[in-house]
Protein backbone atom coordinates (compact mmCIF):
# COMPACT_ATOMS: atom_id res chain seq x y z
CA UNK A 1 0.00 0.00 0.00
CA UNK A 2 1.14 3.50 -0.69
CA UNK A 3 1.40 6.30 1.85
CA UNK A 4 -1.73 8.06 3.06
CA UNK A 5 -5.13 7.16 4.40
CA UNK A 6 -7.01 4.37 2.65
CA UNK A 7 -10.71 4.19 3.51
CA UNK A 8 -12.09 0.68 3.53
CA UNK A 9 -15.44 1.21 1.84
CA UNK A 10 -17.24 -1.95 0.73
CA UNK A 11 -14.33 -4.37 0.89
CA UNK A 12 -15.32 -8.05 0.78
CA UNK A 13 -12.43 -10.46 1.34
CA UNK A 14 -13.14 -14.11 0.56
CA UNK A 15 -9.64 -15.53 1.05
CA UNK A 16 -6.57 -14.66 3.14
CA UNK A 17 -4.92 -11.40 2.12
CA UNK A 18 -1.69 -9.86 3.37
CA UNK A 19 -1.49 -6.09 3.27
CA UNK A 20 1.88 -4.41 3.44
CA UNK A 21 3.36 -0.95 3.20
CA UNK A 22 5.31 0.05 0.13
CA UNK A 23 8.97 0.69 1.02
CA UNK A 24 9.41 3.94 2.92
CA UNK A 25 5.66 4.61 3.29
CA UNK A 26 3.23 4.76 6.19
CA UNK A 27 -0.24 3.75 4.96
CA UNK A 28 -3.31 3.90 7.20
CA UNK A 29 -6.26 1.58 6.52
CA UNK A 30 -9.43 2.85 8.20
CA UNK A 31 -13.13 2.12 8.28
CA UNK A 32 -13.92 5.59 9.59
CA UNK A 33 -15.53 8.23 7.40
CA UNK A 34 -15.01 11.98 7.71
CA UNK A 35 -18.12 13.83 8.88
CA UNK A 36 -18.21 17.55 8.12
CA UNK A 37 -21.91 18.47 8.45
CA UNK A 38 -22.69 19.40 12.07
CA UNK A 39 -25.36 21.57 13.67
CA UNK A 40 -24.58 23.53 16.84
CA UNK A 41 -27.17 23.03 19.58
CA UNK A 42 -28.12 25.51 22.31
CA UNK A 43 -26.63 23.29 25.03
CA UNK A 44 -23.01 23.37 23.79
CA UNK A 45 -23.27 20.14 21.80
CA UNK A 46 -23.17 19.45 18.06
CA UNK A 47 -25.27 16.97 16.07
CA UNK A 48 -24.67 15.27 12.73
CA UNK A 49 -26.97 16.44 9.95
CA UNK A 50 -27.39 13.05 8.30
CA UNK A 51 -28.45 9.48 8.94
CA UNK A 52 -25.58 7.56 10.47
CA UNK A 53 -24.93 3.90 11.27
CA UNK A 54 -26.00 2.38 14.57
CA UNK A 55 -24.51 -1.08 14.75
CA UNK A 56 -26.85 -2.46 17.37
CA UNK A 57 -28.57 -1.49 20.56
CA UNK A 58 -28.01 -4.71 22.46
CA UNK A 59 -24.57 -5.79 21.20
CA UNK A 60 -24.05 -8.59 23.67
CA UNK A 61 -25.15 -12.11 24.38
CA UNK A 62 -24.97 -11.43 28.11
CA UNK A 63 -28.30 -12.17 29.78
CA UNK A 64 -27.91 -8.87 31.64
CA UNK A 65 -26.54 -6.25 29.18
CA UNK A 66 -26.33 -3.68 32.00
CA UNK A 67 -23.36 -5.63 33.40
CA UNK A 68 -21.33 -4.68 30.33
CA UNK A 69 -22.34 -1.03 30.36
CA UNK A 70 -21.06 0.98 27.39
CA UNK A 71 -18.78 -1.92 26.37
CA UNK A 72 -21.90 -3.39 24.74
CA UNK A 73 -21.98 -0.44 22.30
CA UNK A 74 -19.34 -0.62 19.52
CA UNK A 75 -19.76 2.83 17.93
CA UNK A 76 -16.53 4.85 17.62
CA UNK A 77 -15.83 8.52 16.90
CA UNK A 78 -12.56 10.47 16.69
CA UNK A 79 -11.69 14.18 16.66
CA UNK A 80 -8.24 14.91 15.22
CA UNK A 81 -7.32 11.26 15.74
CA UNK A 82 -8.30 11.21 19.43
CA UNK A 83 -11.12 8.83 20.42
CA UNK A 84 -14.11 10.35 22.17
CA UNK A 85 -15.77 8.32 24.94
CA UNK A 86 -19.31 7.11 24.27
CA UNK A 87 -21.93 7.90 26.93
CA UNK A 88 -25.30 6.27 27.58
CA UNK A 89 -27.53 9.37 27.50
CA UNK A 90 -27.63 12.72 25.75
CA UNK A 91 -27.57 14.49 29.12
CA UNK A 92 -24.10 13.01 29.79
CA UNK A 93 -22.51 14.60 26.69
CA UNK A 94 -19.62 16.92 27.59
CA UNK A 95 -16.30 17.77 25.94
CA UNK A 96 -14.54 14.58 24.88
CA UNK A 97 -17.70 12.45 24.75
CA UNK A 98 -20.38 11.44 22.26
CA UNK A 99 -23.84 9.91 22.25
CA UNK A 100 -25.67 7.95 19.53
CA UNK A 101 -29.21 9.35 19.25
CA UNK A 102 -31.32 6.61 17.69
CA UNK A 103 -35.08 7.31 17.54
CA UNK A 104 -35.83 3.70 16.54
CA UNK A 105 -33.63 1.43 18.68
CA UNK A 106 -33.68 -2.32 18.37
CA UNK A 107 -34.94 -3.65 21.67
CA UNK A 108 -34.37 -7.01 23.21
CA UNK A 109 -37.39 -8.69 24.74
CA UNK A 110 -38.74 -12.00 25.90
CA UNK A 111 -41.16 -14.07 23.84
CA UNK A 112 -44.11 -15.91 25.40
CA UNK A 113 -42.03 -19.11 25.46
CA UNK A 114 -39.27 -17.37 27.43
CA UNK A 115 -36.80 -17.12 24.54
CA UNK A 116 -34.95 -13.90 23.73
CA UNK A 117 -36.29 -11.94 20.77
CA UNK A 118 -35.14 -8.75 19.07
CA UNK A 119 -37.63 -6.17 17.86
CA UNK A 120 -36.21 -4.66 14.66
CA UNK A 121 -36.96 -1.03 13.87
CA UNK A 122 -36.35 1.30 10.92
CA UNK A 123 -32.67 2.26 10.63
CA UNK A 124 -33.28 5.92 9.86
CA UNK A 125 -32.80 9.12 11.78
CA UNK A 126 -29.72 8.04 13.76
CA UNK A 127 -27.52 11.00 14.65
CA UNK A 128 -24.33 11.41 16.66
CA UNK A 129 -24.12 14.12 19.33
CA UNK A 130 -20.68 15.36 20.44
CA UNK A 131 -19.55 17.68 23.21
CA UNK A 132 -16.43 18.89 21.36
CA UNK A 133 -16.72 21.74 18.86
CA UNK A 134 -16.02 20.14 15.45
CA UNK A 135 -15.22 23.46 13.73
CA UNK A 136 -11.71 23.33 12.31
CA UNK A 137 -11.19 19.72 13.37
CA UNK A 138 -11.14 16.38 11.55
CA UNK A 139 -14.08 14.32 12.83
CA UNK A 140 -14.41 10.68 11.79
CA UNK A 141 -17.05 8.09 12.62
CA UNK A 142 -16.61 4.34 12.10
CA UNK A 143 -19.36 3.18 9.76
CA UNK A 144 -18.55 -0.43 8.70
CA UNK A 145 -19.60 -3.10 11.15
CA UNK A 146 -16.26 -4.92 10.78
CA UNK A 147 -12.93 -4.69 8.97
CA UNK A 148 -12.45 -6.67 5.79
CA UNK A 149 -15.96 -8.01 5.53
Amino acid sequence: MGAGTHREGALWIERPVTLGAAPGTLPVLTGADPVTAWTANDDGTWTTDEDMVRFCDVCTVNADPAKEGMAAHPEQLWVDGEALRQVATRDEVTAGTFYVDDPHPVNRGTAADGSTVYEPRPRTGTRYVIGTDPDGHDVEIAQPARAGR
